[in-house]
């Protein structure tokens, strides 16, 4: 049934800009499209609509302070990245559709945990609500098929293509300036550690200098490739051995001390949040936005 519906869609968001999405559950309410949301903490499973369901992720994906064009970029992206993962093969167990970790899906919280945490803040779940709603049913496709919206905090001044972050080359996302995210808290970070530490974590030997004898990086200032010698890495080891916020770095020695400069933070591919605030700020929509992001796209609204 699910294939079935999922080659609808493919086909009608070719042909027309509305699309009637048909759930086979029998327990799906009137007039909501439902999902089942697999709980990390007890491994439960929840039935909810996608609407409410994206109100708890642009809640936890992106402060409610932004502006309002912002979260609805947001909001676009979330439901598109969701409606993906439904009509896609599930690796999740209780046949759920998607998580709530962030290292598999996307960050999720219930408006009525997020008040817990911060009781003031009912202004915040109007509003991410509002954004929400305002773009019901809108999707971000490309030939007629979803695409992969990803995102990310600060890309550092320019974001980057998935072929040079992962391997896999998409039209739609290649890098792009950015020149509207430099007020992020992310934008610039210094990781300070011993000459030890900084060693042991790449696995270098007490030997090796720590200043690399090779690095290249991408136009985008990515770090692509690092060598100390004959042990070669990619900018994202390097990131994940030292655990740092992106793979836009520089390292200088001091003494006994390393000390590693990042730009950015997260992998730098598709929508950068900080810059996608800071354009909402200079009155740009979201479509504007999400057409600058992610390139000869189109956006349906999908009727459901």
């Amino acid at each position: 049934m699910r294939k079935r519906i999922g080659l609808m869609l493919a086909v009608l968001l070719i042909l027309i800009a509305a699309v009637v999405l048909l759930d086979g559950r029998q327990d799906r309410p009137q007039g909501k499209f439902m999902i089942r949301l697999l709980l990390s903490a007890d491994r439960s499973t929840l039935d909810i609509s996608l609407e409410d369901y994206l109100i708890g992720v642009v809640l936890a994906e992106m402060p409610a302070s932004f502006e309002l064009e912002a979260l609805k970029a947001q909001a676009v992206c979330a439901r598109t990245y969701t409606l993906k993962k439904y009509f896609s093969a599930s690796s999740h167990e209780g046949e759920a559709d998607i998580c709530d970790d962030i290292r598999h899906c996307q960050a999720f919280v219930t408006p009525a945990d997020y008040l817990k945490l911060y009781p003031e803040n009912q202004w915040a779940v109007d509003k991410v609500k509002r954004a929400v709603m305002d773009t019901r049913g809108e999707v971000i496709t490309l030939a007629g098929q979803l695409i992969e919206p990803v995102y990310h905090s600060t890309c550092g001044g320019h974001t980057e293509s998935s072929q040079v972050v992962w391997g896999t080359e998409h039209c739609y996302l290649q890098g792009v300036p950015c020149l509207w995210d430099s007020s992020s808290p992310y934008y610039r970070k210094v990781a300070n550690m011993s000459v030890e530490e900084f060693r042991k974590n790449l696995n270098l030997d007490a030997k090796t200098p720590p200043i690399p004898g090779e690095l290249e990086s991408t136009e985008n200032g990515t770090v692509a490739q690092i060598a100390w010698g004959k042990i070669v890495m990619s900018g994202q080891q390097v990131r994940q051995a030292l655990a740092l916020p992106s793979a836009k770095f520089t390292i200088a020695v001091n003494g006994d001390q390393v000390a590693v400069t990042t730009r950015g933070n997260g992998h730098g591919v598709g929508l950068c949040q900080y810059g996608t605030n800071g354009q909402a700020k200079q009155g740009r929509n979201y479509q504007e936005i999400l057409h600058y992001y992610y390139q000869d796209i189109t956006l349906y609204r999908v009727e459901y």
